[in-house]
């Protein structure tokens, strides 16, 4: 990236998660190789903001700041629980062709920024009394994806399942 490094862009379409909910930058990482990786973390006292620059594209996730990172979610996963699938912003990449590389990313920080504000309103505020309640749901999305690709059950050793198995328990 030439014009402006990824933190910046970053921190212009996050703006907001400083100014409104005050939240600091606690990380900022920026490869300055072609195409370069990044990764800018927000930090308030009860949730934690991600958003990366990997893999040609944007990486998103946030999470309870007392929670492992095993625990956050995407972007995505906020958007299509809370829209029950009718909001693809995030997952229509069909734009994609028109853009060059730095215009695309910035393009995806905005739509990422919109999402945020739109569906993780409460969690940016520190209200998770609903998380549990998405990550099970975001379980159970991958589990039945998996049968229908594979035809298999989701490995029940894998992270994900015990982790939310180590909640329930929790949670009683």
């Amino acid at each position: 990236m030439t014009a402006k490094s990824f933190a910046e862009l970053v921190k212009e379409n996050f703006w907001y998660l400083t100014k409104q909910y005050g939240f600091t930058v606690k990380e900022t990482l920026f490869s300055s190789d072609a195409f370069g990786n990044g990764k800018v973390e927000f930090r308030s006292s009860s949730t934690i903001v991600v958003v990366q620059l990997a893999r040609f594209d944007v990486l998103t996730s946030i999470g309870p700041i007392s929670e492992q990172e095993i625990g956050w979610l995407s972007f995505e996963q906020l958007v299509e629980f809370f829209s029950q699938g009718k909001d693809n912003m995030l997952l229509d990449l069909s734009m994609r062709q028109q853009y060059q590389f730095e215009e695309w990313i910035t393009y995806r920080l905005s739509q990422y920024s919109i999402a945020l504000r739109k569906y993780g309103e409460p969690f940016l505020r520190g209200d998770f009394s609903g998380w549990f309640k998405i990550q099970k749901w975001s379980l159970k999305k991958m589990q039945d994806e998996y049968r229908a690709m594979t035809g298999l059950e989701f490995p029940q050793n894998e992270g994900y399942v015990l982790y939310i198995k180590q909640k329930e328990k929790e949670q009683g």
